[in-house]
């Protein structure tokens, strides 16, 4: 891919809704543009666990990563991601329905960093996101459409008191 050998100062990136990229298109560009810090791989059906293998070994200036409606994704690449990319600040996951509560406590032991999280339509249950809700960085916390309700945390012992972080769930 010419793109990764003739910009490797670039720091943004955004191929969303490229059905044709694969991992291996995405690895080129991992290791000729190493300066990274925003990834949106939106709707790239083809992106799997190998290509965020790849961005969190990489790409160590990587804060935000958006991999809405990849479906291939699983919670094996958040394991990646949190024993490669710790300064992680924004990571987007919703419509990745093979995420599951695995996946969230592997972010919540290597990702200490999160401010966003975006967990719409995914398979995480309220197990999964207690871990979440103590960091200390945390400001927005997607969990609509997911399998926690306004019900479940109102009936929790879990600590909403910080005005400052949204969460947003239905009712």
């Amino acid at each position: 891919m010419q793109l990764a050998f003739g910009c490797p100062n670039i720091k943004t990136l955004s191929v969303q809704g490229c059905y044709q990229i694969t991992d291996s298109g995405l690895e080129d560009l991992c290791n000729g543009c190493k300066m990274l810090e925003v990834v949106n791989l939106r709707r790239c059906r083809n992106i799997t666990n190998d290509a965020v293998k790849c961005l969190a070994v990489n790409l160590k200036n990587l804060r935000c990563l958006d991999l809405y409606s990849c479906h291939r994704i699983t919670d094996v690449a958040l394991g990646y991601l949190a024993n490669s990319s710790s300064g992680i600040k924004e990571l987007v996951l919703g419509n990745c329905p093979k995420v599951t509560d695995v996946g969230i406590v592997y972010l919540a032991k290597g990702c200490r960093s999160i401010e966003r999280l975006d967990l719409f339509r995914t398979s995480v249950t309220k197990n999964g996101i207690s871990a979440f809700l103590q960091f200390p960085n945390l400001v927005s916390l997607n969990l609509y459409n997911t399998h926690i309700k306004h019900a479940d945390l109102q009936q929790s012992s879990w600590d909403f008191s910080n005005p400052a972080v949204e969460i947003f769930v239905e009712p």
